[in-house]
Protein backbone atom coordinates (compact mmCIF):
# COMPACT_ATOMS: atom_id res chain seq x y z
CA UNK A 1 0.00 0.00 0.00
CA UNK A 2 1.27 3.44 -0.86
CA UNK A 3 0.74 6.15 1.71
CA UNK A 4 0.81 9.90 1.15
CA UNK A 5 4.31 10.27 2.62
CA UNK A 6 5.70 7.63 0.23
CA UNK A 7 4.02 9.34 -2.73
CA UNK A 8 5.35 12.74 -1.73
CA UNK A 9 8.84 11.31 -1.24
CA UNK A 10 8.78 9.59 -4.63
CA UNK A 11 7.42 12.69 -6.37
CA UNK A 12 10.10 14.86 -4.76
CA UNK A 13 12.88 12.42 -5.70
CA UNK A 14 11.76 12.14 -9.31
CA UNK A 15 11.23 15.86 -9.81
CA UNK A 16 14.58 16.67 -8.16
CA UNK A 17 16.55 14.18 -10.24
CA UNK A 18 14.76 14.57 -13.54
CA UNK A 19 13.47 17.63 -15.28
CA UNK A 20 9.79 16.67 -15.27
CA UNK A 21 6.88 19.01 -15.69
CA UNK A 22 5.45 19.15 -12.15
CA UNK A 23 1.82 19.24 -13.37
CA UNK A 24 2.39 16.13 -15.49
CA UNK A 25 4.16 14.42 -12.61
CA UNK A 26 1.26 15.18 -10.30
CA UNK A 27 -1.18 13.82 -12.91
CA UNK A 28 0.80 10.58 -13.11
CA UNK A 29 1.06 10.14 -9.33
CA UNK A 30 -2.63 10.91 -8.69
CA UNK A 31 -3.73 8.74 -11.60
CA UNK A 32 -1.58 5.86 -10.40
CA UNK A 33 -3.13 6.05 -6.93
CA UNK A 34 -6.68 6.27 -8.33
CA UNK A 35 -6.16 3.21 -10.55
CA UNK A 36 -3.88 1.31 -8.16
CA UNK A 37 -6.04 -1.82 -7.82
CA UNK A 38 -6.21 -2.40 -11.57
CA UNK A 39 -2.54 -1.48 -12.06
CA UNK A 40 -1.50 -3.97 -9.36
CA UNK A 41 -3.65 -6.61 -11.03
CA UNK A 42 -1.94 -6.00 -14.39
CA UNK A 43 1.53 -6.09 -12.81
CA UNK A 44 0.65 -9.32 -11.00
CA UNK A 45 -0.36 -10.90 -14.30
CA UNK A 46 2.97 -9.82 -15.78
CA UNK A 47 5.28 -10.99 -12.96
CA UNK A 48 4.99 -14.74 -13.32
CA UNK A 49 7.19 -15.91 -10.44
CA UNK A 50 7.01 -12.87 -8.17
CA UNK A 51 4.33 -11.41 -5.98
CA UNK A 52 3.94 -7.67 -5.88
CA UNK A 53 4.84 -7.73 -2.18
CA UNK A 54 8.18 -9.40 -2.99
CA UNK A 55 9.29 -6.41 -5.06
CA UNK A 56 11.09 -3.47 -3.48
CA UNK A 57 9.22 -0.23 -2.87
CA UNK A 58 11.20 1.40 -5.68
CA UNK A 59 10.48 -1.35 -8.21
CA UNK A 60 6.78 -1.44 -7.28
CA UNK A 61 6.61 2.33 -7.72
CA UNK A 62 8.44 2.27 -11.06
CA UNK A 63 6.22 -0.51 -12.37
CA UNK A 64 3.05 1.15 -11.09
CA UNK A 65 3.83 4.52 -12.64
CA UNK A 66 5.00 2.94 -15.89
CA UNK A 67 1.91 0.73 -16.08
CA UNK A 68 -0.33 3.75 -15.47
CA UNK A 69 1.28 5.68 -18.30
CA UNK A 70 1.12 2.69 -20.66
CA UNK A 71 -2.51 1.87 -19.92
CA UNK A 72 -4.09 5.29 -19.44
CA UNK A 73 -2.03 7.96 -21.19
CA UNK A 74 -1.16 8.61 -24.81
CA UNK A 75 2.59 8.61 -24.14
CA UNK A 76 4.33 6.23 -26.57
CA UNK A 77 5.02 2.92 -24.84
CA UNK A 78 8.69 2.96 -25.86
CA UNK A 79 9.15 6.38 -24.24
CA UNK A 80 7.48 5.25 -21.01
CA UNK A 81 9.62 2.12 -20.79
CA UNK A 82 12.81 4.06 -21.53
CA UNK A 83 12.04 6.67 -18.85
CA UNK A 84 11.13 4.07 -16.24
CA UNK A 85 14.30 2.07 -16.97
CA UNK A 86 16.41 5.21 -16.60
CA UNK A 87 14.82 5.79 -13.19
CA UNK A 88 15.30 2.12 -12.32
CA UNK A 89 19.01 2.26 -13.18
CA UNK A 90 19.44 5.09 -10.69
CA UNK A 91 17.19 3.93 -7.83
CA UNK A 92 16.63 0.18 -7.91
CA UNK A 93 20.03 -1.20 -6.95
CA UNK A 94 19.79 -3.55 -3.97
CA UNK A 95 22.90 -5.32 -2.66
CA UNK A 96 24.72 -4.80 -5.95
CA UNK A 97 21.86 -6.06 -8.12
CA UNK A 98 20.16 -3.58 -10.41
CA UNK A 99 16.67 -4.70 -11.35
CA UNK A 100 16.30 -2.46 -14.41
CA UNK A 101 16.28 -5.51 -16.74
CA UNK A 102 13.53 -7.08 -14.65
CA UNK A 103 11.52 -3.83 -14.69
CA UNK A 104 12.08 -3.56 -18.45
CA UNK A 105 10.75 -7.08 -19.03
CA UNK A 106 7.63 -6.48 -16.92
CA UNK A 107 6.83 -3.13 -18.55
CA UNK A 108 7.36 -4.68 -21.98
CA UNK A 109 4.85 -7.43 -21.13
CA UNK A 110 2.38 -4.80 -19.97
CA UNK A 111 2.89 -2.78 -23.15
CA UNK A 112 2.36 -5.84 -25.34
CA UNK A 113 -0.61 -7.01 -23.28
CA UNK A 114 -2.80 -4.17 -24.54
CA UNK A 115 -4.58 -3.88 -21.17
CA UNK A 116 -7.61 -1.63 -20.97
CA UNK A 117 -9.44 -0.68 -17.79
CA UNK A 118 -13.12 -0.47 -18.60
Amino acid sequence: IINDNDLDRLKDQISAELDYDKDYLEKIVKGTVEKLDYIDYVISLSTENYTLEALSFVDRSILRIGAYEIIYLKTPKEVVINEMINISKVYSEIQGFNSSKFDNAILDKIAKGNFKDE
